[in-house]
């Protein structure tokens, strides 16, 4: 079955996003924390990999649970940018240490 959401009474562009974004099962907002890493990811890499790594999935992660306190990205999303954080840290650990 189709989602066939209507969309004449939205008020705001925050409503249109959240109608859009349930339309798309939550993929717009997944897109869009991608795209934030991926921006955040070259914006640092002017810097060694490892701090941009570390910072990118850092901001992206801050990101990530405003949006999933709103409900618009899925734990899973979450869970993934943390664990992408801690090996960054670890990364950067190491090699700090070498």
């Amino acid at each position: 079955m189709y989602n066939l959401t209507q969309f004449d009474n939205l008020t705001n562009p925050a409503d249109f996003y959240t109608g859009i974004n349930t339309l798309t099962n939550q993929w717009l907002a997944i897109g869009m924390v991608l795209a934030l890493f991926v921006v955040f990811f070259a914006a640092f890499k002017r810097y060694d990999t490892r701090v941009a790594l570390l910072a990118s999935s850092f901001i992206t992660l801050v990101f990530s649970i405003t949006l999933w306190a709103a409900q618009m990205v899925p734990f899973t999303v979450i869970s993934i940018l943390i664990l992408l954080l801690v090996i960054s840290i670890v990364v950067k650990l190491t090699d700090a240490r070498n």
